[in-house]
């Protein structure tokens, strides 16, 4: 997720800054070994342990745990993520917006499509595949939210991307609260 986009935004500071490229085009599945599964694992579950404390936790050598972490974050397997506190930085309201793409949009009306989604300074995630995409927003408040929303909506309808209505969940940052998100529960049945 990034943040800075909306960082900048909302302390209105001028400058340059590159989107981090968040959009998922390659949803093929990667082939992992039970090695790299364990320190994902050990990862999630401890995502302020250093290399050195991963690698004990899995007995491996630092400089092997440093390895695996490097290739599984340059294939976009794994990504860390620091959260700001949304609530004392403006942002009021999370929106959570998805849609059904038509498999015979032109790849022009795609990439109009994407460009929007990329430009909107308050989107910290999104992800798109051939079929459906879906978009996370920190906003102000409603108004920023119809905007964002109206904007999406009209890159994608104008070139016939999207088949049906948006669809929207808003939460109020207030509900989003957690020191931590932990993935580690559900890393442990998949394992």
């Amino acid at each position: 997720m990034d943040f800075s986009p909306l960082l900048y935004k909302l302390f209105e500071i001028e400058g340059e800054f590159d989107i981090d490229e968040c959009f998922m085009s390659d949803t093929e599945q990667k082939r992992i070994s039970k090695t790299e599964k364990n320190v994902i694992n050990a990862l999630v579950g401890n995502p302020e342990f250093s290399d050195a404390e991963i690698a004990d936790k899995v007995s491996l050598s630092r400089a092997r745990v440093s390895q695996i972490k490097k290739r599984l974050t340059e294939e976009r397997i794994i990504k860390s993520a620091i959260f700001p506190d949304l609530k004392n930085i403006g942002g009021n309201i999370i929106s959570i917006i998805s849609g059904v793409l038509n498999p015979k949009c032109t790849s022009e009306g795609m990439k109009n499509l994407i460009d929007t989604m990329k430009s909107e300074a308050t989107s910290i995630f999104s992800v798109l595949s051939n079929t459906e995409f879906l978009s996370i927003h920190v906003l102000e408040d409603y108004d920023n939210y119809k905007d964002t929303y109206n904007k999406i909506e009209m890159a994608g309808k104008e070139n016939g991307c999207i088949t049906k209505e948006l669809k929207t969940i808003l939460l109020p940052v207030e509900k989003v609260k957690s020191e931590r998100i932990d993935f580690h529960s559900i890393l442990e049945l998949k394992m």
